[in-house]
């Protein structure tokens, strides 16, 4: 697999009201991992495909394009109701707490799971409104999010912290 150096290598996406500035932080032959620096900080995103594309090419930026736009809709998201998301993940902890109170069983886990995912998947995104969908290793970065803004008031996509 050859490698490409990237550090530095800048990426945007722009429409009449909207510029999106990134960066790559990995990008191959197959592979991308690109960070969000403007408006928004620190979003992070990948995509791979399955080799019948190059991502060292043209097709490398479209699809680092979606990787940014995709992001920035998030974050926006995100900021545009910060204090209602902030609010009803409240609601979210204290059902994963009762679920904790549970014995054990294998369904546990898998309800965990679940109310998570529908929690940043279906409340907070709503996919058959907005076409957005959660990925799993997402849910980390948006909990991080919500609980710094909670306990410091502080919104980490706008570079406080970065």
């Amino acid at each position: 697999m050859r490698t490409k150096h990237t550090e530095n290598e800048t990426i945007r996406y722009q429409t009449n009201d909207i510029l999106i500035l990134g960066e790559f932080i990995t990008r191959t032959t197959s592979y991308i991992r690109i960070r969000i620096v403007y408006p928004y900080v620190g979003w992070t995103a990948k995509t791979e495909n399955s080799g019948d594309k190059n991502f060292l090419t043209q097709e490398g930026n479209k699809a680092a394009e979606k990787l940014l736009l995709s992001g920035y809709e998030k974050l926006s998201i995100i900021d545009k109701f910060i204090d209602n998301l902030a609010y009803f993940h409240d609601d979210l902890l204290e059902e994963l707490s009762e679920i904790d109170k549970t014995p054990d069983c294998p369904e546990k886990d898998n309800l965990r799971q679940m109310l998570i995912m529908w929690f940043y998947e279906y409340f907070m995104f709503r996919p058959h409104l907005t076409g957005l969908r959660v990925k799993f290793d997402e849910v980390q970065y948006f909990e991080e999010i919500l609980i710094t803004y909670k306990s410091k008031g502080v919104k980490l996509y706008h570079g406080l912290y970065n």
